[in-house]
């Protein structure tokens, strides 16, 4: 069942840069394969795992250029899944967000610089529970903290950690919100 949703949003995210690849103003930057695993705010007894692949653009302003770090950020679209361990229920999600990211100008290990980020977005997605859990709305809102590392021949390779928030920011009751912790990986255009 998952193979099928993940293979979904690996056509679903070809489709998406036919779409924004056609010129160079939409031009995407990159893409990332996020791999989480849910488990506390989901009640007793579940646990959920989440994938989602995302696109990216790079913002091209940079601020606070006067110290020994700088900020910048990006736009994130992003696609995926969430299914509750057990296999007896699951979600699709599709979201926009942004995130600034806090980049050294000197990087602490040679060939590769590390950046410490936070972000928000708005999400749709496919239904309002995941197993016992009800969530009320199908727009949820995401914020997100993490760090990561980019590497290789002009920092092409990026992995990553990123705690990641859904709520309806209290729109309709009940709002839970669902947390996880995610692996991301990425690759550079």
């Amino acid at each position: 069942m998952l193979q099928k949703r993940l293979i979904g949003i690996l056509l679903a995210t070809l489709w998406m840069i036919g779409l924004t690849g056609t010129t160079s103003a939409f031009a995407v930057d990159g893409m990332a394969l996020e791999l989480g695993s849910g488990s506390g705010s989901l009640g007793p007894g579940t646990s959920a795992e989440s994938a989602r692949v995302a696109l990216f653009w790079d913002w091209d302003r940079r601020w606070f250029t006067e110290g020994d770090w700088w900020l910048g950020g990006q736009w994130e679209g992003t696609v995926g899944t969430i299914r509750t361990r057990s296999g007896d229920d699951s979600l699709n999600n599709a979201g926009v967000s942004f995130a600034l990211r806090l980049w050294p100008y000197h990087p602490w290990w040679a060939h590769a610089r590390q950046f410490l980020e936070g972000g928000s977005g708005v999400n749709f997605f496919s239904q309002t529970h995941l197993g016992d859990k009800r969530i009320s709305t199908s727009l949820q809102f995401g914020s997100f903290v993490g760090f990561g590392v980019r590497f290789g021949k002009n920092e092409r390779y990026e992995i990553g950690y990123r705690q990641i928030h859904f709520s309806n920011a209290n729109i309709k009751r009940p709002n839970p919100g669902l947390d996880f912790d995610e692996l991301r990986l990425a690759y550079r255009f």
